[in-house]
């Protein structure tokens, strides 16, 4: 058995509010790699959340999923043609064909990471339980589809995260996304491009969720001081925007004095 100290991701959201868009994308590939490999082998693990995502350590490095007390075989996986029936999971992660009872695969899980991304990005879930609301209007809420990305919260979200949170957070479980392809999403591929670019001076962006933003470069102002954290040594840092097409990306590259 495995050990991870680190703690759950439930903890860190708690902790930071949200994640980067560098951060959300590190643990969430690591989390699609993971699915990946349990849905090749017909598992569908029925209850993926915050909570059941466990840290290695306490860097950010290695993520673990945890708590199979729900999974579930599928012969073949979402090319065997079967289905499941069993009603499983925490409410405000499952997908609506769970919900509504007309059998699933592994597209279910799908939904999950989807909400599990937009939390990710954000702080809040797409369908928390509002003043006033029982489980019953979230139950209707999700298989209605009824969610939206508030702006207080996704303004500095890039369009391409968002992008990706909307083509998993789909109705028809045909339309969803699979892993291989949310693995395949342009978000991931900019931001893979974009760390081989600035390796290992890159030690964070600007603005908090690094947008990418499809407008014409500006220019850089002169370098001003910065501290990473109190804990680190004094760093200049560079803010300058990085093209790639059509797209510029506003980043922060920082240097020790």
């Amino acid at each position: 058995m495995e050990m991870a100290l680190g703690g759950e991701m439930f903890g860190r959201i708690a902790e930071r509010g949200a994640f980067t868009e560098l951060e959300a994308a590190n643990a969430f590939r690591q989390i699609l790699e993971a699915v990946g490999h349990m849905h090749t082998r017909g598992v569908v693990h029925c209850d993926l959340k915050p909570e059941n995502i466990l840290y290695e350590d306490d860097t950010d490095r290695q993520i673990k999923i945890a708590d199979f007390g729900f999974a579930q075989f599928i012969p073949g996986g979402s090319d065997g043609g079967q289905t499941l029936t069993k009603q499983l999971g925490t409410l405000s992660y499952t997908a609506p064909e769970i919900l509504m009872g007309i059998g699933y695969d592994t597209k279910a899980d799908m939904w999950s990471l989807g909400v599990i991304l937009y939390i990710l990005l954000s702080g809040i879930p797409p369908f928390g339980k509002r003043r006033g609301e029982t489980d019953h209007d979230v139950k209707r809420n999700i298989c209605r589809g009824n969610w939206r990305f508030y702006d207080s919260h996704f303004r500095n979200v890039s369009e391409q995260a968002k992008d990706l949170v909307k083509c998993l957070i789909v109705l028809d479980p045909k339309k969803r996304l699979d892993y291989e392809q949310a693995l395949s999403h342009s978000w991931f591929q900019v931001l893979v491009y974009f760390l081989r670019l600035f390796p290992p001076f890159l030690l964070f962006c600007s603005p908090h969720h690094l947008p990418l933003l499809a407008s014409t470069p500006t220019s850089a102002p002169a370098p001003s001081p910065a501290l990473c954290a109190p804990h680190c040594h004094p760093l200049i840092t560079y803010h300058l925007s990085v093209s790639f097409g059509c797209l510029s990306l506003p980043v922060a590259l920082s240097r020790f004095r």
